[in-house]
Order: structure tokens, then C-alpha cells, then sequence
């Protein structure tokens, strides 16, 4: 693990992480008691699954990161 401090002269730097660590602490990790190592992998990798396939973003539009990744146009549908 490392330390990453937001950039000063990016603002937007590090507010997609805390995003992420928000969606992943409240809809995974408090939801109910983590019994063991086996079952915090799976739950992060349900995160991570929905997170990139399932769940759009808002700032790339109506799309998923992974539609993004594979060419489709995060500026369709803004003005």
C-alpha cells in the first residue's frame, strides 16, 4: 500500500478515490459482519465487478468504466 496525496495544482485528484472507498465501505463492508479473509475477497470482488461492468458513472455519462475501456463514448449525452 501506498500513501497518495492529492495533487495540488488537480483538484479533482484524489475525489474519485474517496468515491470509491465511500461506495465500497457503505454498500460492502458495513452491510453486514465480514466472518473472514474468504468472504472480504468476495465481497471485493462483487465490488469491483459491479463498480466496472454493472454500475454507470456519472462522470463518464450513461456508461460503465468498462464500456469506456472498450470505446464507447463517455460524451454522448451531454449537451
Amino acid at each position: 500500500m501506498q500513501l497518495s496525496i492529492a495533487q495540488v495544482d488537480i483538484p479533482q485528484s484524489n475525489s474519485m478515490m474517496e468515491a470509491f472507498y465511500h461506495t465500497a465501505k457503505y454498500r460492502y463492508l458495513y452491510q453486514k459482519p465480514i466472518q473472514n479473509l474468504q468472504a472480504l475477497t468476495l465481497r471485493f470482488q462483487e465490488l469491483v465487478h459491479e463498480y466496472n461492468f454493472i454500475k454507470p458513472h456519472y462522470a463518464l455519462g450513461i456508461y460503465t468504466p468498462n464500456e469506456v475501456y472498450i470505446g464507447a463514448d463517455p460524451n454522448v449525452g451531454f449537451p
